[in-house]
């Protein structure tokens, strides 16, 4: 079976809070790309984001539009070994990588969770994430999504210790102690003010802290856990499976945050999530603003691997204004899969 043809599609989206920061940047819009590939009658297609810090949309679309060009009209049998000869940054890669498991489930009639080994549960637990917001008006963002049933969030940090723990004690006070409180402060602290915050949130019954100090500093990771009194996330010092056992040997974290965009390939996150598994640590399954297509193949992986931590970012394709959500059913705190081929509802048109 030879490729039809391929496509790529860049779609700008408007948050749905256009004021959304984090400690290393500002973003009222998210460049979003499909790539669909055309085999045996069926569409398969896959969908990434640029990153405003790590990859432009003119990098992403340039190397997709290569990817394309190497693929169409050449056997599908052959389009992993042609996309593994091709040097693509992560977020480049799994778009090609989810369109062709789409294609897949497609032509078998089989979702992509059946694929990928079977469900090992039937949803997984949603969390939402909120952007740094003034600490009095934090409570106010948390509402209309607690208001829907969510009841576990990410919350932005990084803009002052004392600022970030009342951020914090504000949420747990109005929403009481049935929420999940995970704190993400995108590396913006020292070790001295990162011990502080950990120590200030002790309290106040936080599941973790991702990734307080710079993204390299393992050994402050690794001091910063031995004195923490809340559990530590590890995400962008952790790109692959040697980044992995160098934080397990360091002892710098608790937890792995897993991200498909980050990882590059399904494979490739299930394979990290093994390692982490066998090295004791969690695996946390992180998400981000981008089309609705990863939101469903991130809910179909939870929903398939074992080692992945129930709590995972599914939802925020729900972030955007303007967005095609596919493939997941999201009722209250809970998501899972429609249960249709590949990864779900109806391909957008391209």
């Amino acid at each position: 079976m030879r490729i039809d043809a391929v496509r790529v599609q860049v779609r700008t989206m408007q948050r749905v809070d256009p004021q959304w920061r984090t400690s290393s940047y500002k973003a009222s819009e998210v460049s979003g790309v499909y790539f669909a590939v055309e085999a045996g009658g069926q569409v398969g297609v896959g969908a990434s984001a640029a990153h405003p810090r790590r990859l432009t949309i003119e990098e992403l679309t340039n190397q997709l539009n290569d990817v394309a060009a190497a693929l169409t009209h050449q056997p599908l049998e052959q389009a992993r070994r042609i996309l593994a000869g091709r040097p693509l940054a992560g977020r480049a890669s799994i778009a090609v990588d989810l369109a062709l498991h789409d294609l897949v489930g497609r032509l078998a009639g089989l979702p992509a969770e059946t694929l990928w080994g079977g469900p090992v549960r039937d949803r997984i637990n949603l969390v939402r994430m909120v952007g740094i917001k003034e600490p009095e008006l934090l409570v106010d963002a948390v509402r209309p999504l607690y208001d829907t049933g969510v009841r576990a969030f990410k919350l932005k940090v990084g803009d002052g210790v004392e600022r970030d723990i009342d951020r914090v004690r504000r949420v747990r006070q109005e929403f009481g102690e049935s929420l999940t409180l995970m704190i993400d402060a995108n590396g913006a602290y020292d070790r001295e003010n990162a011990l502080a915050l950990c120590q200030g949130l002790g309290e106040l019954d936080v599941h973790c802290v991702e990734q307080p100090l710079p993204y390299r500093d393992m050994a402050g990771m690794a001091e910063l856990r031995a004195k923490s009194p809340v559990r530590l996330m590890a995400d962008q010092m952790v790109e692959s499976a040697d980044d992995v056992v160098r934080v397990a040997h360091a002892g710098g974290a608790d937890i792995v945050s897993l991200k498909l965009t980050k990882m590059g390939s399904v494979d490739e996150c299930v394979r990290v999530a093994h390692v982490c598994a066998a090295t004791g640590l969690g695996v946390h399954l992180g998400g981000c603003a981008a089309p609705g297509i990863v939101d469903s193949a991130l809910t179909r992986l939870a929903l398939s691997t074992p080692d992945i931590d129930i709590f995972a970012e599914v939802g925020e394709s729900s972030a955007l204004v303007d967005d095609q959500v596919l493939g997941v059913v999201y009722t209250a705190e809970y998501a899972t899969s429609d249960g249709n081929p590949g990864l779900g509802g109806i391909p957008p048109v391209l």
